[in-house]
Order: structure tokens, then C-alpha cells, then sequence
């Protein structure tokens, strides 16, 4: 196979972007469909099986969703690629086998309320374990060469089948048909990743023989990544297994609108995280800082912005926008959302710092920040749940966010990066002042049905943001006009390449 041109920094988010706001998408379609379709007790036993899922996956994969992505771009020879896509999809499908069954074992222990029979519910989660390392591995492969449009064709691919089948499968069977479906769009997406993975890849079979040096590169950096890995993880699915362990299925709903609504902030931060990796591995390979700095800046700049655009603005509008996505019976977790967002706000910015900490040698460092905010995590909710509820998993859990941030931005100050624009972090705090202030005035000032408010209140409070912005130099209006052309171009483009069956 010949190399296919390396995609830039902003081609290769472009691309993950459009794959995150499908997956907006069509989240924004099935979460209101799931909560009025299944009720508030079986969607809470969903969300607290979906979590399980999402912790016992992750761990099953040992890192090497980023440890190939890494390795992969560092290399242009089509059979150490081979290599690496072969030790990485056998290890994970063993490793899903193994890690389920610990995994389910601990989640029966627990007591908590799954909604099936415990061999059912077991079956569902081994079948979807191993669909979805394939699923990954497929993608990694894409990531690494910087073929970021190809992975985004298979995720959304997935993201379409999730949509579908979870909502078929709860009409039909409840929560265990809405998590037959959850694992199946897996399992199809899975077998369309290996498809063009050897179409497109490059892969032209699965290699059972490994170069041992090949086995120890990657275990040696999944297996740092996959601590920091697991512990981020965890912190973002602790809250919601501790909240079906201390409290009822009806709790742990109202605290997943709350947590779903709060990190709707990180759209933009997790396609940024997602291709920053790869692109400053490349960079730091080829010893290019200056480089690695500009793409830094920028990213940084452009998330901060967007991250604290849809913050204060769910903040403001989280009672109407609970009233009128979830229903009125879950209005209550507007103070949990609000919490929340102070953390998942500046988790957001860390989401840019984390893998350029990682592709440049700080990695154990920044791991020892996951693994603290973790700790803190767990004894806030363990202290804080039983007394106060959803409330008290948001202050855990946005306090642990804190954490990673404080300890993230302080390992990034000793580094060799560093910030190309030196009043970049003064000039956002001067905007986002003056935007908090001026929007919280705005809002309290109009009175209006949910709807209509929350449509008004974004429009005027997103031309409220930019005329702040333009003036302190922080966005220009050829970077505006750019934007729009980019995106138009890559949705063409997106719609153009998107024939997924004949393909």
C-alpha cells in the first residue's frame, strides 16, 4: 500500500469534529427518547449498565487504542503497521474475554439493579466488549496514519446504528432490548472498521507470528497510558456507579441528565484531545517545538472559547433546558448540572493539555494527576452521595475535575512547550468575566417558555460573546469567515466520500 498524504492538525479535527457532532446528534435524538420510552427507573438501570460497560471496555483495551495511534504515525512501513494492528486486535479480544468476567462478577457483588437476568446482562457485555475493542482498533489504525476521515466514517456509521437499534430495542424490550441494541451497533460497525481496514488500510490479514519488539513498544506504552486511561475513566463513570450502589434508578437518572447536559462542553475539547496525540508525536519526532507551541496555542485558545460559549450558557438556561429536552420530572438536577459545569469547564481546557503531556515524555507525571483526581473522587462521592444525592456526586466529581486541571497546568509549566501568545490566559479571563456578568444579566431580564428563551438566549449571547472577543483580539473575523468555509467544505466533503456500502 502507498502512504496516503498525512492529514494537517486542522484537516485531521475538522474531520473528528464532524464525527463528535453526529455523535451529539444523535444523542440529542435518543436520550429524550430513552427517558420518556423507558421511565426514569429503567433508564437508570441503562445508564448504570452502559457505565459498567464503558469501565470493564476500557480496561480490556490496555491502552492501546493510543498506543497504536502513536506508534502507527511514528512509522510509514506498511508491514510494522500490520504488525502493530494485529497484536493489538488479538491482545484485546483476549484480554475482553477475561476482563468481562471480573468485570460482571464485581458488578453482581455490588447488589445494584440491573434490570435482567444476571447470565443475560453477562452475555450482552462480553459480546459488546469485544465488538467494540475491534471497533477501536480499526479506528486507531485510521488515527495513526492521519486518516482521521475514514475513522470518522466508521464511527459515525456506528453512532447511526446507535441511534437505531437502542431506540428498536427499548420499544421492544426495555432497558435489556435498549442494551441489545447499545452492543449490536458495535458489533456491525466493528465488521465495517475491519472491512476497510483492509480496503483502505492497508490490512491485508491478521498476523499470528509478532515481532516480540513490536509487543513490548506497545505494552510498554499502552499499559502507562492505559493507568491514566482507566483512572480518567473511572472518574468519569465512579459518580454513576456509586450513585446506583448508595441510591435508587430513579436517582442515578436525574444525576445522568445532569452529568449528559454538563458535558455537552466537551464536543470540541475531545475532537481537539483526539487528534493532538498523533500530530505532536509526528512533531516531537521530527524535534519540531515551535511547531507543536503554534498548534498548542491555538488549540487551547479556540476550546477555551468554545467551552465557556456552551457553559454559561447551559448554566444560565440549565432549569429550561432540563424542563425542555428531558421532561418536567427532571428539573431537579439544574444545581447538580450547574456544579458540574465548573468542573467539566476546566476539564475541558486540561482535554488539550493531556496529550501533548503525553507524546512528549510526561506522561507518568500527568498519569499520577489522573490517579489522585481518582482517589479524590471516590471518597468525595462515597462521603458525599448517601447524605446529599446527585448533588453530592456533582461536587465529588467537579472537584476531581479540578484537580486534573490544576495538576496538568502545572506539568505543562515545567515542560519545553509553552504558550506562543504570553497574554492569551489574561485576555480569556477578562472575556469570559465580562461574558459571565453580561449573559447572568441577560437572562434574568427575559421571561420567557423554555423554548423561546433558550432560543433567544443562545442567539443574542452567542453575538454577545464574539463582540467581546473581536476587540480583545481574540478571534478574528477572517477566522470566522474561514470557519464557515471549512465546515461547509468538510460536510461536502464528508457527504460526498460518505458511500458506506459501496465502499
Amino acid at each position: 500500500m502507498t502512504k496516503s498524504k498525512r492529514n494537517t492538525l486542522i484537516e485531521s479535527a475538522g474531520f473528528v469534529i464532524i464525527s463528535k457532532l453526529v455523535l451529539l446528534g444523535s444523542g440529542f435524538i435518543v436520550t429524550p427518547l430513552l427517558t420518556r420510552t423507558l421511565g426514569q427507573s429503567a433508564f437508570g438501570v441503562f445508564t448504570f449498565v452502559v457505565a459498567v460497560f464503558g469501565i470493564i471496555r476500557l480496561m480490556s483495551m490496555v491502552g492501546f487504542f493510543d498506543s497504536l495511534r502513536k506508534h502507527i504515525a511514528e512509522t510509514d512501513d506498511i508491514d510494522t503497521i500490520s504488525d502493530y494492528f494485529s497484536i493489538g486486535l488479538i491482545f484485546t479480544t483476549i484480554s475482553g474475554v477475561v476482563v468481562s468476567a471480573i468485570g460482571i462478577i464485581v458488578m453482581l457483588y455490588t447488589g445494584a439493579d440491573i434490570g435482567a437476568p444476571a447470565t443475560s446482562i453477562a452475555f450482552i457485555i462480553i459480546f459488546g466488549v469485544i465488538s467494540g475493542n475491534a471497533y477501536q482498533i480499526s479506528r486507531s489504525l485510521f488515527h495513526g496514519i492521519q486518516q482521521e476521515q475514514i475513522s470518522t466514517k466508521i464511527e459515525i456509521v456506528r453512532n447511526t446504528l446507535y441511534l437505531i437499534f437502542t431506540v428498536i430495542g427499548a420499544i421492544v424490550g426495555g432497558s435489556t432490548g435498549a442494551l441489545v441494541g447499545f452492543t449490536f451497533s458495535f458489533f456491525i460497525a466493528s465488521l465495517y472498521g475491519m472491512s476497510l481496514s483492509h480496503k483502505r488500510g492497508g490490512i491485508s490479514s491478521v498476523n499470528i507470528k509478532f515481532n516480540k519488539q513490536h509487543i513490548d513498544k506497545l505494552l510498554r506504552y499502552g499499559s502507562l497510558q492505559a493507568v491514566g486511561g482507566i483512572a480518567a475513566m473511572l472518574l468519569y463513570k465512579t459518580d454513576i456507579i456509586l450513585m446506583g450502589t448508595f441510591t435508587n434508578s430513579e436517582s442515578v437518572a436525574i444525576y445522568k441528565s445532569a452529568l449528559l447536559s454538563a458535558e455537552l462542553v466537551w464536543v470540541i475539547p475531545s475532537a481537539i484531545q483526539m487528534v493532538l496525540l498523533q500530530n505532536v508525536s509526528f512533531n516531537y519526532s521530527s524535534n519540531n517545538i515551535r511547531k507543536i507551541n503554534n498548534s498548542l496555542t491555538k488549540s487551547i485558545r479556540y476550546v477555551s472559547i468554545f467551552v465557556f460559549l456552551t457553559g454559561m450558557g447551559i448554566f444560565y438556561l440549565s432549569s429550561d433546558f432540563l424542563h425542555l429536552y428531558f421532561g418536567p420530572n427532571y428539573v431537579s438536577a439544574s444545581m447538580p448540572m450547574r456544579i458540574l459545569l465548573l468542573g467539566t469547564i476546566l476539564l475541558g481546557i486540561t482535554r488539550v493539555i493531556s496529550p501533548a503531556l503525553q507524546a512528549t515524555g510526561w506522561i507518568k507525571h500527568s498519569q499520577i494527576g489522573s490517579v489522585l483526581a481518582l482517589t479524590v473522587n471516590i471518597v468525595l462521592n462515597v462521603l458525599l452521595i448517601p447524605e446529599y444525592g446527585a448533588t453530592g456526586a456533582a461536587i465529588g466529581t467537579s472537584i476531581s475535575y479540578l484537580v486534573i486541571f490544576a495538576s496538568n497546568t502545572t506539568i505543562f509549566y515545567f515542560t519545553d512547550m509553552k504558550l506562543t501568545d504570553r497574554k492569551l490566559v489574561p485576555k480569556l479571563i477578562i472575556a469570559f468575566s465580562l461574558f459571565s456578568l453580561l449573559l447572568g444579566g441577560l437572562n434574568s431580564v427575559i421571561q420567557l417558555s423554555p423554548f423561546y428563551k433558550i432560543l433567544v438566549i443562545s442567539s443574542s449571547g452567542f453575538l454577545l460573546f464574539i463582540s467581546i472577543l473581536i476587540p480583545l483580539g481574540l478571534i478574528e473575523q477572517s477566522e470566522l469567515e474561514s470557519a464557515y468555509n471549512t465546515a461547509t467544505t468538510y460536510i461536502t466533503n464528508a457527504v460526498e466520500s460518505s458511500d458506506l456500502v459501496t465502499r
